[in-house]
């Protein structure tokens, strides 16, 4: 499942503009993967770590960001 996120945010990163790095930060912040710490410090977690329920979330997140840019990863 880790490979087709991979795959997803790879095609929406060429589409919009963005590296690789840049959208999967993206995809992780509207997934709520991204938390902001005391002195201004942000702990991003990582995809394999993730639960399926966050899994979820980002597949939600790279779906919406898909329709922006009219690919549907369905």
């Amino acid at each position: 499942q880790l490979a087709k996120i991979h795959v997803c945010i790879r095609k929406l990163a060429v589409e919009m503009g963005y590296s690789f790095e840049e959208m999967k930060f993206t995809i992780k912040r509207e997934a709520g993967l991204v938390y902001d710490m005391q002195e201004g410090r942000q702990v991003v977690k990582s995809l394999a770590d993730c639960s399926k329920e966050e899994l979820g979330a980002v597949i939600q997140a790279i779906d919406q960001a898909g329709e922006i840019v009219n690919i549907s990863f369905g």
